[in-house]
């Protein structure tokens, strides 16, 4: 492969060990040992895996079943989120102490909430980070993209909703040390014509990874990236537990 040809599509990450990339752009199966160890690592991976949808949806979505086509030995947990973002949120950190979530995936404005769950590994695809802006725009009733267990088929958006986005939204980015730094990776799509908070997140996070698409996922890009950042996520994850065996030996 020549590697001064390609560098114009291709950009090799800033270090060579894949627990420590940082901001890359990248297509994963252009190098073969790469792209080895990545099969290697999705297929051996056992963890539980929170995901968290985006607005008017449900976790009756295909990317959370794409993610666990690709991690077959994972449990991904998808569940509906309240209307209410305090119930999301209150939802969301009981399901993490009582499932033991492993890493948290939030596309969209689950990539706000996922972002407020401090202390785990956490993976914000085309994050929204402000919610309650695009929905003032949605004042009235707005029916829900994807079927949720509880039957309900639309929601209200009210001026009181779009408040109470906006309390949860102003804090976000409150709290963040380094160790949330090291477990956190943003992931944003070229073509994202619906939201793009790249810059934004970048103000607080070193750790993102670009891809060639748009808001919506493809089933390449959540296996060449969506997966490919948990993997990172929880394989430095592993590390630093054997580091710590090791010390207490």
């Amino acid at each position: 492969m020549d590697f001064n040809n390609s560098i114009a599509n291709i950009l090799r990450p800033v270090t060579t060990t894949r627990a420590n990339r940082h901001e890359w752009r990248l297509q994963p199966d252009a190098f073969d040992d790469d792209l080895e160890l990545f099969e290697q690592e999705r297929l051996a991976l056992k963890a539980n895996v929170l995901y968290v949808h985006g607005f008017a949806s449900s976790g009756n979505s295909g990317t959370a079943a794409t993610i666990q086509k690709y991690l077959p030995n994972c449990r991904v947990i998808a569940p509906d989120l309240p209307i209410d973002p305090n119930e999301a949120l209150m939802l969301l950190r009981k399901i993490i102490a009582e499932q033991k979530v492993d890493v948290v995936v939030g596309t969209s404005m689950g990539g706000m909430f996922a972002q407020k769950l401090r202390g785990i590994p956490k993976v914000l695809v085309n994050p929204s980070f402000h919610v309650s802006e695009s929905m003032k725009n949605k004042i009235g009733v707005v029916p829900f993209f994807k079927k949720r267990q509880d039957g309900a088929s639309e929601f209200e958006v009210t001026p009181q909703l779009c408040d109470a986005y906006k309390a949860i939204e102003t804090p976000q980015f409150d709290n963040i040390d380094e160790h949330e730094k090291s477990i956190t990776y943003g992931l944003f799509g070229t073509e994202d014509d619906v939201i793009n908070c790249e810059e934004e997140y970048s103000r607080y996070y070193p750790k993102k990874m670009i891809f060639f698409g748009g808001h919506r996922l493809s089933e390449k890009v959540i296996h060449d990236y969506v997966i490919e950042a948990i993997l990172i996520l929880l394989q430095d994850k592993i590390s630093k537990s054997n580091l710590t065996s090791m010390d207490n030996q």
